[in-house]
């Protein structure tokens, strides 16, 4: 079975069996994050940290998304949209530009 990405769902299933044997040794093992994309390190060609991902299992309507700073996921997507779908640090003057025009007119979820 595949998922939205070009990696088997597998890919994932280890990556949770993983944390399942980390976790039976760890004294605080932490919630398991299903990785969904690259920390903006890694993003900048950087060697980082870990991935983003949601915390599961999470029984809230809005689950958890783990990143620089943990936030319900549909904060964080409503931050992504209001930077214009790039909610990183803009590096110029040109950026801002293009940010508050991809931003202009779009309405929190």
């Amino acid at each position: 079975m595949r998922c939205g990405t070009d990696l088997p769902v597998s890919y994932f299933e280890d990556d949770l069996e993983l944390w399942r044997e980390q976790a039976e040794f760890a004294e605080d093992p932490g919630m398991f994050v299903l990785p969904l994309a690259p920390d903006h390190l890694h993003k900048a060609n950087i060697s980082g940290g870990s991935p983003y991902g949601i915390r599961l299992p999470d029984a809230c309507a809005d689950g958890l998304f783990v990143a620089e700073v943990a936030m319900p996921f549909v904060d964080y997507l409503n931050r992504v949209f209001s930077h214009g779908g790039f909610p990183g640090h803009p590096t110029s003057p040109e950026a801002w530009r293009i940010r508050r025009s991809l931003a202009e007119g779009m309405l929190p979820l």
